[in-house]
């Protein structure tokens, strides 16, 4: 939540049982001694006791978390709801549990001044409860009983939380990240600093920036350390980051590419940096600046808009291959990974199950025989008429899942109500889009696949040949590996060298590291325990005086 200063606070706020709906009929012209603007008092959450539009939410009840046990908390609560015709009492009582429990009492009926106020502390856990309900005084018919508007007021101790750089990042020197931080009770400007030493001595990144501010867009100076922190300063408090990161002069930039319609392209969201692509785009991009999101993603695409160029079209289908957004062109950007997001739109053009499984196989295969790995997403739900399309909709999600395994990400759940439709909650409006909320949880969903994870390295692709005319001669035999690979080299000095292997999907599969010594050196690693695939590895040589050298290496195990 966000304090009148507008300073981002880490105080959350939740519905923890269910209202009814919203009352828009509150009123617009408040007292003007309540303080509360308009746009606050004219709408509210409704509960009833008597059934309504279907519904009957005999209570309802949110929930603040994070503050302070030992704060003080001046609670100021109202609620309206004016021009009706029936003469009633629309008493609501609201139970307030923190350390102790207040019970409180408002009439909303035709309410424009009258507010209600009390004071305690929240539980030890730092939560806050509001449950409201049918006072005893409410002679209203339904039950009606109403929160429009909350007033928290409180002194906090002041702090600062530093949320981002917090340790792991790797950010590349003339890039542009953002330092982020939250804060209370901070009345004077906040200085930033930077350490390239753990801490030992600190360099000035700003000294004015506004306490109202929660974050600081940073060009990342070309001081190359991997013991790099940030401290954030206000008011005789400071916090520095957890962790270590590291800064770097590495110009590598590892591309990752999503293809799919209109949810990959962003319809829906309020603005486009609400959308689940912008949203990973950002998030992998602070915690690591080499990672790059390319976003294909168009609406009204269908699997058959994306498959390889010169794939052959069935007849009866009007979609065509679009050259500069499908497979082929997502390849050609040399990606770490590609993700894949078609939620509804073939069932939608009515193309059967079958084929729109052996349109992701396609897709699938091509990217495997590019050695690239790609997540396959399933449809999302959407709110089709015909319980048929509905059914196509779970039978193509549920072969996603059983066909890619821990390569798929499932889009439908959290998101599909048990009828198939998208919850209320998360459409956008046209029972086909996501809202923010909803792009949020598909952008939580791919976070969680850890695809940023992948090895993002530049690529020093080396021939034997080269190897010869620099550091080192080597060779990696048999190929196509029977049971062990033999790994043969020569050096002209000590250092230590390890070999990693991936399959195609991009999981490693097996890291060793080993010493070696100037001459002739022979290791060898037993490989009988995998399956026939293609498996991808690298060396990487590391000298005695820190020089290093890569060898990428493409496998056959039979």
């Amino acid at each position: 939540m966000v304090n009148n200063g507008g300073v981002t606070t880490n105080i959350d706020l939740a519905v923890t049982d269910d209202f009814n709906f919203i009352n828009e009929n509150g009123t617009d012209v408040p007292g003007q001694s309540l303080g509360i603007p308009n746009t606050a008092t004219a709408d509210s959450f409704f509960g009833n006791t008597v059934e309504f539009q279907d519904k009957t939410e005999p209570t309802g009840a949110i929930e603040y978390s994070n503050f302070d046990p030992n704060t003080d908390l001046s609670l100021t609560i109202y609620a309206s709801r004016i021009d009706y015709i029936e003469i009633d009492n629309r008493e609501t009582m609201y139970t307030i549990e923190g350390l102790t429990t207040e019970i409180v009492y408002l009439n909303s009926a035709n309410n424009i001044n009258n507010t209600i106020s009390t004071t305690l502390k929240p539980k030890a856990d730092g939560t806050l409860t509001i449950t409201v309900a049918k006072g005893p005084n409410n002679t209203n018919a339904n039950g009606f009983f109403y929160l429009g508007a909350m007033a928290i007021e409180y002194t906090p101790d002041p702090a600062i939380t530093l949320s981002n750089p917090n340790g792991g990042e790797f950010w590349q020197e003339g890039k542009i990240t953002e330092i982020s931080w939250s804060s209370a009770g901070i009345t004077s400007d906040i200085s930033l600093e930077y350490s390239i030493d753990n801490g030992l001595n600190w360099s000035t990144i700003s000294t004015t920036i506004p306490y109202t501010s929660n974050h600081y867009d940073w060009t990342v100076p070309n001081t190359i350390s991997e013991n790099c922190l940030v401290r954030a300063t206000s008011n005789l408090v400071n916090d520095t980051s957890d962790a270590v990161f590291e800064i770097s002069n590495d110009p590598t930039t590892c591309n990752i590419v999503v293809i799919g319609s209109s949810t990959a392209e962003g319809i829906g969201a309020s603005a486009p940096e609400k959308a689940w692509v912008s949203l990973y785009a950002e998030a992998i991009y602070q915690k690591n600046t080499k990672l790059n999101v390319i976003n294909l993603g168009k609406g009204g695409y269908t699997t058959y808009h994306l498959l390889p160029t010169g794939t052959t079209i069935p007849s009866g289908v009007s979609a065509t291959i679009d050259t500069e957004r499908n497979i082929t062109k997502a390849l050609s950007f040399n990606p770490i990974a590609i993700i894949m997001n078609t939620p509804s739109n073939d069932t939608a053009e009515g193309y059967p199950v079958a084929d729109q499984l052996a349109n992701y196989n396609i897709i699938y295969n091509e990217a495997s025989s590019s050695t690239v790995p790609i997540w396959i997403a399933t449809p999302q739900p959407r709110n089709f008429s015909t319980p048929a399309k509905i059914q196509d909709q779970i039978d193509v999600r549920n072969g996603i899942l059983t066909t890619y395994s821990a390569n798929a990400i499932n889009f439908w759940v959290d998101i599909a109500d048990t009828d198939g439709t998208i919850l209320n909650n998360l459409d956008f409006g046209d029972g086909v889009h996501l809202n923010d909320t909803g792009h949020a949880l598909l952008y939580n969903k791919v976070l969680e696949t850890s695809i940023d994870s992948l090895e993002c390295e530049m690529d020093e692709t080396l021939n034997t040949s080269e190897f010869e005319n620099t550091y080192f001669s080597i060779r990696a035999y048999p190929n196509p590996i029977k049971e062990q690979l033999n790994l043969n080299f020569n050096a002209s000095t000590n250092g230590v060298f390890t070999l990693q292997l991936y399959d195609v999907l991009g999981k490693e599969i097996l890291k060793k590291s080993s010493n070696f010594n100037a001459g002739s050196n022979l290791n060898v690693f037993n490989l009988q325990h995998l399956n026939t695939q293609v498996i991808l590895g690298r060396v990487v040589f590391k000298k005695d005086n820190g020089e290093t050298s890569v060898k990428q290496l493409k496998l056959i195990i039979e």
